[in-house]
């Protein structure tokens, strides 16, 4: 099957990727470190990995923060 001009292959576009993190408690917003994953850098952290290990690149990040 020959390709035409506006199909493509799967896995032919670059991958691509939104991180969205989200905290519901203040303690989570402020902590550094979470041994549970709760804590916006050990999501973030998590989600670099991912998209590594997909092979895609991370275009931007949305953080949803408990405003209390």
């Amino acid at each position: 099957m020959t390709q035409t001009k506006n199909e493509f292959s799967p896995g032919s576009a670059p991958k691509r990727a939104v991180i969205y993190l989200r905290v519901s408690t203040p303690r989570q917003v402020n902590r550094a470190e979470d041994h549970e994953g709760h804590a916006l850098s050990a999501q973030r952290e998590a989600c670099h990995r991912k998209a590594r290990s997909l092979g895609a690149e991370i275009v931007d990040e949305y953080i949803d923060k408990l405003l209390a």
